[in-house]
């Protein structure tokens, strides 16, 4: 399920969570938060765009549940919105190594691959984005994010 919210004009938070893969939830006692309910606090602190609050949530959700997609997902965006391109880039990568179809995985990788100036790579990532993804307004912009990048822009 992919939700879409926009902060501020431009400025949108990204919240993906596969349905066919959910997260482990805890048996014990309750004295420890469980994966998934470290993927939801994940989530509503990015909802409230309390990024490092969320980078450190979904980073506790991924310790109980190691290459959760969701989990890893919407760390990369969080990474992303912070500008720690490297680490957001591994977060889709990661992804993509298990889920090659995560459309919202190929679009992080791309705008981080913009970002560290692989150029070549972005547009291989944005034509593959292009191809794949069903149609959105989200694939709208990809096309621009390539129609630039191929007249030498960045």
């Amino acid at each position: 399920v992919l939700v879409v919210e926009e902060l501020l004009p431009g400025r949108y938070v990204v919240v993906y969570q596969r349905r066919d893969r959910p997260l482990p939830r805890s048996t014990g006692d309750g004295g420890e938060l469980d994966a998934e309910e470290w993927f939801q606090r994940g989530i509503e602190a990015m909802q409230g765009a309390r990024l490092e609050e969320a980078v450190n949530a979904f980073s506790r959700s991924l310790r109980l549940a190691p290459g959760h997609p969701s989990a890893l997902t919407n760390l990369g965006f969080c990474l992303m919105d912070l500008g720690r391109w490297p680490e957001a880039r591994r977060c889709f990568e990661e992804v993509l190594g298990s889920f090659p179809g995560a459309w919202d995985a190929v679009w992080g990788l791309a705008r981080c691959l913009e970002e560290v100036g692989d150029r070549e790579a972005a547009l291989r990532e944005w034509r593959r984005y292009i191809a794949g993804a069903p149609d959105s307004v989200w694939k709208e912009r990809a096309r621009r994010r390539l129609r630039r990048l191929e007249r030498g822009g960045g």
